[in-house]
């Protein structure tokens, strides 16, 4: 049975109940952004409004207005210029290679959204085609002198690390898993849209290939939806707090597993 009121999460505050069509009116007026999340009575958990079904209409935004012309540097991918849309605050024009080097550098993410002058409506940066990932690899892959600088390392190696983990933030408790891990984070799964980024939690790791069990406290730092696994959410967590002896051990882990970014 279709849900008929949702509890809003917004700034860290929970508001409603809301109709459908009452949140969507909240969205066009700005008091609440795509970004927010619902609570979803059926799943009896919190999913973002992006990506819960109920609210796929929401999706089709409405075209920016045309914004003022400005001097914009010409490169090599500039045309046209990009526009972006982070909850309910708009920022542009980039150019193509700009938007590439946010993505990478993790100022930018798939669930973002973004608009050009060829484009109806906004749309969710990870269904555009010029952002998919064989795009970006091939890109990745140029040798071009104007995109060195959009592709780099980053300080830390990463690491496949698979390993149970029970994540809690003083009042609730999720379990999940990781996927990667290097000295100064990791790359996790859990089955809950209720983390947010800049969010402090604590995470305990328990034994996963061939590394000791840990403690650490972390900061959230990305969220994104799997595309493959609807119920699932992975997030990026940076460690804020960390035992020397485990920053050792992930260290010479991590150098001895690394992959290539």
């Amino acid at each position: 049975m279709l849900q008929e009121k949702y509890f809003v999460s917004h700034d860290g505050q929970q508001q409603g109940p809301f109709t459908a069509a009452e949140i969507n009116a909240k969205i066009q007026s700005r008091e609440l952004g795509v970004s927010d999340y619902v609570f979803d009575d059926g799943e009896a958990d919190w999913f973002m409004i992006a990506a819960h079904h109920a609210f796929a209409e929401l999706m089709q935004l409405t075209k920016p207005a045309q914004p003022p012309k400005v001097e914009v540097k010409k490169s090599l991918m500039a045309a046209p210029e990009w526009f972006i849309l982070k909850g309910q605050n708009r920022f542009g024009p980039y150019s193509f290679y700009d938007v590439v080097k946010l993505l990478q550098s993790r100022s930018l993410f798939e669930y973002d959204y973004a608009w050009n002058p060829t484009l109806e409506t906004w749309h969710l940066i990870s269904e555009l085609e010029d952002f998919k990932a064989e795009k970006i690899k091939a890109l990745k892959a140029s040798t071009h002198p104007e995109l060195t600088e959009v592709f780099f390392r980053r300080r830390h190696g990463r690491a496949n690390y698979g390993a149970s983990l029970i994540v809690h933030n003083n009042s609730k408790v999720w379990k999940g898993k990781s996927f990667e891990i290097s000295p100064g984070g990791a790359g996790i799964e859990l089955e809950t849209g209720q983390l947010q980024i800049g969010q402090s939690v604590n995470i305990h790791f328990k034994p996963g290939d061939d590394v000791p069990p840990f403690n650490a406290k972390c900061e959230v730092v990305s969220v994104r939806s799997n595309l493959k696994e609807k119920d699932k959410v992975i997030y990026g967590i940076k460690f804020l707090e960390l035992a020397q002896q485990t920053q050792d051990y992930l260290a010479q882990f991590t150098e001895k597993h690394v992959r290539a970014s």
